[in-house]
């Protein structure tokens, strides 16, 4: 069976990582986690401020789920290219910037950020 959705529509698809329970979308500034059905349960974004806003967006799925679609913001999320599953609730994020992002699946956060000094 084939599915079909869109994630964004005004930047380009990094990188697809496909675990049990979620489709991982990378793109330039963003980490989309959507359910294989299409539908998005979390957005980790970049915004340029230095105060983390948490926004939460509640999707009315018809006769069935009430499905709750979170959005995270930060600050290191600009130019990334690619993830790499570390375990089974976390991956590193990593671009064409000075810093490697941890990012926590169950909690939906920025665990830590490395920055990379580059010579």
């Amino acid at each position: 069976m084939f599915r079909s959705f869109q994630v964004v529509n005004n930047q380009e698809i990094r990188q697809i990582l496909t675990l049990d329970d979620v489709v991982l979308i990378l793109s330039q500034r963003q980490l989309r986690g959507q359910i294989r059905r299409g539908l998005p349960v979390f957005t980790h974004t970049y915004v340029h401020t230095s105060i983390e806003n948490c926004r939460i967006n509640l999707t009315d799925v018809p006769f069935i789920y009430t499905i709750f679609s979170f959005m995270y913001s930060s600050n290191f999320m600009q130019e990334m290219q690619c993830m790499l599953q570390t375990s089974a609730t976390s991956v590193l994020l990593g671009g064409h910037q000075e810093n490697i992002i941890d990012y926590d699946l169950q909690q939906n956060r920025e665990t830590q950020t490395v920055r990379i000094l580059i010579f």
